[in-house]
């Protein structure tokens, strides 16, 4: 819960700079990270990924896997893994709902 508040707060925030860009005389930019925080960031990544592989099945695995690694579309993982939109859209969801309850038991 903590973690969807943090998302929601800096989703807002972002907004809030993309609505004040329009009237500032320069456009807002993304403050780029410092290599430090990206191996943070991979690291904790990797780290879900891991606990993904433990607790669900290979098939939503592969799914989410294609999805937030690769950044492919829902159309590109239907045509990867044989399965309807629909299928992989039902995959995501069911997969990130089991991963959100295993990562709020083990308090990750």
């Amino acid at each position: 819960m903590i973690t969807n508040n943090i998302v929601d707060d800096v989703r807002r925030t972002q907004a809030y700079k993309k609505y004040l860009s329009k009237y500032s005389a320069t456009p807002l930019h993304k403050p780029v990270c410092s290599p430090c925080e990206k191996i943070i960031k991979e690291e904790y990544a990797n780290s879900i990924f891991k606990t993904m592989e433990n607790c669900l099945p290979a098939r939503i695995v592969t799914t989410l896997k294609l999805r937030y690694k690769e950044n492919c579309s829902n159309d590109q993982i239907a045509a990867t893994i044989p399965a309807k939109k629909e299928t992989i859209i039902k995959y995501i969801s069911d997969g990130l709902k089991k991963l959100r309850e295993k990562l709020k038991k083990s308090e990750y």
